[in-house]
């Protein structure tokens, strides 16, 4: 039972883990999209959004069908 909940709580840091970097991931690609928009003369705050959302869908797929996103991550290195 100690293992257990030991192994528990290493799952739960590598989730936080992995957390934390896919927000920080998702916040440097919206600081690019803004910079790149007002480069382009587009709208900086529409590009920020967009980066901090284009990968949700792969998080929603991951939560839904966890096997189906490790297939489609293994055959198109998504």
């Amino acid at each position: 039972m100690l293992a257990e909940a030991a192994e528990a709580r290493r799952v739960e840091a590598l989730d936080a883990q992995a957390a934390a970097a896919q927000r920080l991931h998702a916040a440097r690609v919206a600081a690019g999209a803004s910079l790149v928009a007002r480069y382009r003369g587009l709208p900086p705050g529409d590009a920020f959004s967009a980066g901090l959302l284009h990968d949700l869908g792969r998080a929603l797929l991951f939560r839904h069908d966890p096997q189906q996103y490790q297939e489609l991550e293994r055959t198109h290195g998504v």
